[in-house]
C-alpha cells in the first residue's frame, strides 16, 4: 500500500482529541510523504510480523509532531521501519 504522491504530510492522529491506529504486519507500507504518528492527537503505528513500512528519502517520520501530540511506534517480531534520509 502506498500513501500520498508528493511531499505532502500523512498523518495518524491529526486533529487535537483524536486517535488514529494503523497496523502492518505483512507486505510493505509506503509513505512518500512525511508520516507523522500523534500529529496532534494520540496516533499508533504497530509494525510486526512480516511487515515492512517506508520512508524514502526527503521524507521524515515523526512521533508526537506538535504540542498536544502523542505517538508510539512499535516494531515487533521480523517487522521492520526502513528510513534511508540520513538528514
Amino acid at each position: 500500500m502506498t500513501f500520498g504522491a508528493g511531499p505532502e504530510d500523512n498523518r495518524l492522529a491529526n486533529a487535537g482529541g483524536s486517535y488514529g491506529y494503523m497496523s502492518v504486519s505483512g507486505g510493505t507500507t509506503t509513505f512518500n510523504g512525511n508520516v507523522q504518528v500523534g500529529a496532534s492527537g494520540n496516533g499508533v503505528l504497530d509494525i510486526s510480523g512480516s511487515g515492512i513500512v517506508n520512508v524514502p528519502v526527503a521524507n521524515f517520520p515523526v512521533v508526537g509532531r506538535f504540542g498536544t501530540g502523542i505517538g508510539v511506534v512499535n516494531v515487533g517480531g521480523n517487522g521492520i521501519l526502513n528510513h534511508s534520509n540520513a538528514g
